[in-house]
């Protein structure tokens, strides 16, 4: 998932699909590919350590897409513009289904050296002014 706004080079040929206002997905390529793609056209992938889970009470479509609108608030809080979505499954919490989502949070940009949160925070809003 990647989210709405970043410009992504056009050399790396990354294709993608809107999921929600703020994220697209990614199809067709895992973490790997996807830093690869980055690398070549001259744009790095930071890999933010620590796994993010969320768990939504009650199954189906609709926990998941409640679970998975949590997650990604997760990712805009921190002013990450990239998560891996790793899992996704059925569960019980107290004996009630719900379902369990696990990530990681990625963040990418032109330089090597990874913007603070303070500058992440800046140009995200600039992107998110300009999407409308």
């Amino acid at each position: 998932m990647v989210r709405e706004g970043l410009l992504l080079p056009d050399s790396a040929r990354i294709e993608s699909a809107s999921y929600s206002k703020t994220w697209r997905t990614l199809v067709g390529l895992d973490s790997f590919a996807f830093d690869r793609k980055l690398r070549d056209a001259a744009f790095h992938l930071f890999f933010i350590a620590g796994e993010l889970k969320v768990i939504a009470l009650g199954s189906g479509p609709s926990a998941v897409r409640r679970g998975m609108k949590r997650m990604l608030g997760r990712g805009r809080k921190s002013n990450l513009n990239c998560m891996e979505i790793t899992q996704v499954r059925p569960a019980h919490f107290l004996g009630l289904p719900c379902i369990t989502i696990h990530a990681y949070s990625f963040h990418i940009q032109e330089n090597a050296m990874l913007q603070s949160k303070a500058q992440r925070k800046s140009e995200q809003s600039d992107r998110d002014w300009a999407s409308g």
